[in-house]
């Protein structure tokens, strides 16, 4: 099973500091998100199998397969983002930070905390929510046949289907979710700039969800030498289904750049991935109160 959804969204977070005192403090924010869905395509095949017959150059199918549309005329190769669905979703976090003596600095208008933490402790769950699609269609195939195996390099999906299988399309609505997922990090400071983080994204979508994406479960370690102003680290990240990327980054002020994936690409010819980012934290004026308690 399968789905391929295009949205884009807009958010408003609000988060504030829940705890303080010397050694410990507790903040808390959520994101509440207006959706906007250009529409989706998925199916579902629990029970298909298939033969190739090598010297015919015939493939055998068997089984039933469920493919839909949540809109009549979506097009996962020209998507259409004028007839867009509205939906809403959400985020919702936590960070736990545990300073190793009793001074804190809170943090200045772009982020940088000049007490350095101990340990760092943030869980969330994210993409929360759902747009729901009125107009769709979804059409069930019967796979009992025979078929020249030529045809899935000639024609699309949708074109192989109509033309070799029979099929009854009936008019359905279709509501789908967004890739919730929890996340979760812990950042430890191993000695004065030298730190160590282990985080963790995991899907909250059943696998047996027909309309709904879904993350790739990820488990990431990350060296990372910090200061006030700069900051070098480089992930290791162990995926789902027995992938693996190493990625190296830098962060220069407000400036971030890096890939997870890099160094993996550079050294392997395997890689199944390949990424990059590139941020710029743009602060909002806002004087910080700073507050020092020594013991």
């Amino acid at each position: 099973q399968g789905t391929i959804h295009a949205w884009a969204e807009i958010g408003l977070t609000y988060g504030r500091i829940l705890m303080e005192d010397d050694r410990h403090m507790l903040k808390g924010g959520v994101t509440l998100k207006y959706l906007q869905g250009a529409g989706s395509a998925f199916f579902n095949a629990p029970t298909i199998s298939g033969q190739y017959d090598a010297s015919a150059n015939t493939l055998t199918t068997s089984g039933n397969l469920s493919y839909g549309l949540s809109q009549v005329d979506f097009n996962t190769d020209d998507i259409d983002y004028k007839n867009l669905t509205a939906g809403f979703g959400a985020d919702i976090g936590f960070a736990y930070q545990w300073n190793e003596q009793t001074q804190n600095v809170v943090n200045d208008s772009i982020g940088v905390n000049y007490t350095a933490y101990k340990l760092k402790i943030g869980a969330s769950i994210t993409d929360i929510g759902s747009i729901n699609y009125k107009e769709g269609e979804i059409t069930q195939y019967d796979l009992n046949n025979t078929v020249d195996a030529d045809i899935f390099d000639e024609e699309d999906t949708e074109q192989t289907l109509e033309d070799n299988y029979n099929g009854v399309t009936t008019p359905t609505s279709a509501k789908i979710k967004l890739p919730t997922a929890f996340n979760l990090l812990v950042d430890y400071r191993i000695k004065n700039k030298l730190y160590a983080s282990l985080s963790g994204s995991f899907s909250l979508i059943k696998n047996n969800t027909e309309t709904a994406n879904s993350i790739i479960n990820t488990v990431t370690i990350a060296p990372r030498l910090e200061t006030k102003w700069f900051s070098i680290y480089s992930p290791v990240s162990f995926r789902q289904y027995g992938d693996l990327s190493w990625g190296a980054g830098f962060r220069f002020g407000p400036l971030m750049v890096g890939s997870g994936s890099v160094l993996t690409n550079l050294l392997s010819d395997t890689s199944k991935t390949t990424d990059v980012y590139v941020g710029l934290k743009v602060p909002i004026y806002r004087k910080f109160q700073k507050k020092i308690s020594k013991l």
